[in-house]
């Protein structure tokens, strides 16, 4: 399809990988010495794309009289840059724009086509194409509540008590998916591709050995089932989320360095697969959409140990 080379052209661009002279740029000292560390730009080395390196994204400047739709409006059309007319499906039609939150995205972009937003377009592992507008102000309907002031308690074998004593099960789509996901690996080692161990010692001969079609294929096909997995855990957070914080005016959550847990090698896998952090981002940006409270207590509290439902 013509529209795929060219977002293809656009996403993953090449760049000259070629550094001048035989010098890296930076103060020459080894970035394992010092790490996290932000440098100035004019010591700092420059980041290259290539062929086999590329763009994932790219970002730009549009008006808004480029959005558009037609007959369905669950399907909008979008004239992107250096690319032309564009079919996106999936925008959230529940988000809502201007003083009084009366209008939709649709409405919005009909009332202010001169307006100039910022647009990413951008491509993840299983090929597809995503496109994102970033707005200030945007609302979102919620229903009115009570002064609902509750606890949450977040763990690996379920994955939250609140203090009311209501428990959300941890489903473990993970787990479920990870015999299926050892089979697929273990597929793709045995063709020709950086999966497998024999391929990789022909490509340091041979730098311009590619990998086989089937080898792209069943990389694409362990993708896909990667992404399949991530869905069904995203979607089920949706739900309780929305949930709690539909019924909630005030969540107090825990204080967790899930980053250090993560280092625990025996517990590495069930915290991967449980997924705190998405859990606790989505809780405290649906509790800011509706104006309402997350507040995270002090890291060093014994909440679990004083709660009658959590300890």
């Amino acid at each position: 399809n013509d529209v795929k080379r060219m977002l293809e052209s656009q996403v993953g661009g090449e760049k000259d990988c070629k550094r001048k002279g035989g010098k890296k740029p930076g103060n020459g000292k080894k970035n394992s010495e010092k790490k996290n560390v932000i440098r100035p730009v004019e010591t700092s080395e420059p980041h290259f794309y290539s062929k086999k390196h590329r763009r994932r994204s790219y970002t730009y400047q549009q008006l808004l009289s480029s959005v558009g739709t037609e007959d369905n409006i669950n399907v909008l059309y979008i004239n992107v840059s250096k690319v032309g007319v564009v079919k996106a499906k999936g925008w959230n039609q529940r988000i809502r724009f201007g003083e009084n939150a009366d209008m939709n995205f649709i409405e919005y972009a009909r009332m202010n086509r001169k307006k100039q937003i910022t647009v990413t377009i951008s491509k993840d592992t299983c090929d597809k194409y995503w496109i994102c507008f970033k707005f200030q102000d945007v609302w979102k309907p919620c229903k009115a509540t009570g002064n609902n002031r509750i606890g949450i308690d977040m763990g690996v074998k379920d994955l939250a008590i609140t203090s009311d004593g209501e428990k959300f099960d941890n489903l473990k789509f993970g787990d479920e998916a990870r015999k299926k996901i050892a089979k697929m690996n273990r597929a793709l080692s045995r063709k020709q591709g950086f999966a497998n161990p024999d391929f990789r010692e022909k490509y340091k001969r041979n730098k311009s050995l590619n990998p086989c079609k089937k080898y792209m294929k069943a990389k694409m096909e362990l993708a896909k089932f990667h992404q399949k997995v991530a869905n069904k855990r995203k979607f089920y957070q949706h739900n309780i989320t929305a949930q709690i914080v539909a019924d909630c005016d005030f969540i107090g959550v825990e204080t967790l360095m899930i980053t250090n847990m993560m280092r625990n090698r025996h517990m590495s896998a069930a915290l991967s697969d449980v997924s705190i952090g998405q859990f606790l981002a989505m809780l405290k940006y649906k509790a800011k959409w509706q104006s309402k409270i997350v507040q995270p207590i002090g890291r060093w509290t014994p909440s679990a140990k004083r709660c009658n439902c959590c300890g």
